[in-house]
């Protein structure tokens, strides 16, 4: 019974995760826009100024991964789609 309640606040830290995730890109990608905008429509974004190159180029897919699966347990939960393991 333990294993299973485990399960089920991994699966709302995953949405908690995923959506933290998807707004924080969000807004990322919305300021990346205006600085565009305001300065003539267009931008140079340099992806290694501070070193940080490697880091993001590891960082990015796994933030998607989470931001994929929290909005899958999240559609899942708003669906009442029955998963197995994670039923109550």
């Amino acid at each position: 019974m333990r294993k299973r309640n485990i399960l089920i606040d991994m699966r709302r830290f995953m949405m908690l995760a995923g959506f933290m995730f998807s707004v924080g890109y969000s807004i990322l990608l919305y300021i990346t826009f205006l600085f565009a905008f305001f300065n003539g429509g267009s931008i140079l974004v340099l992806v290694n100024s501070f070193g940080e190159m490697w880091f993001e180029f590891f960082l990015i897919p796994v933030v998607l991964f989470f931001s994929v699966l929290g909005l899958y347990f999240f559609l899942c939960d708003m669906f009442k789609i029955k998963r197995g393991v994670y039923e109550q």
